[in-house]
């Protein structure tokens, strides 16, 4: 889970910067800069959970955590595989394995998608000989909105409802 958007125990802050709920403000300053900042909106809240990474897609702090998390969580399922005398049964096995702890990460809705393939670039014949097996999970985290935007847009559509008000 993300740390933004969340109410905190906090008293006060010690610089005011501008933050208009629905609006630019100082904060998208800051945003698109990667710092942090608390804002006052209904408690205090942590606001941009972000990384100092130059790469956009590590940039949200979010994303790098579930990846991460992924990763340190799924080691320990596939290490009963490892130095295995069943041969390339336990590496399928521990495909089987990946693939079922995808399955669950989608159902947890951590996930939105993935799909589990052997990296056949990195195991290639040598690699094999020596016992090296590399997957890749290719997937995609439940996206965190950064933006919701609305619009209201005045209308001429709904004057039958006037005549049906006035007709009744």
């Amino acid at each position: 889970y993300s740390l933004s958007n969340k109410l905190l125990p906090v008293a006060e802050a010690s610089k005011d910067i501008d933050f208009i709920l629905g609006l630019a403000d100082e904060t998208d300053l800051m945003t698109r800069n990667q710092i942090t900042t608390f804002i006052e909106f209904q408690g205090i809240r942590v606001w941009n959970y972000q990384t100092c990474s130059a790469d956009a897609l590590l940039q949200d702090a979010t994303r790098v955590r579930i990846f991460d998390k992924l990763t340190f969580a799924v080691l320990p399922a596939i290490f009963p595989f490892i130095d295995s005398d069943r041969g390339v049964k336990a590496v399928k096995e521990a495909k089987d394995t990946i693939r079922a702890f995808v399955a669950d990460m989608i159902g947890k809705e951590v996930l939105i998608g993935g799909i589990i393939e052997l990296d056949e670039d990195l195991t290639t014949p040598t690699a094999i000989t020596n016992g090296e097996f590399y997957f890749k999970v290719l997937a995609q985290e439940n996206p965190k909105p950064t933006k919701i935007a609305v619009e209201f847009n005045r209308v001429d559509a709904f004057s039958s409802v006037v005549y049906k008000v006035i007709n009744s």
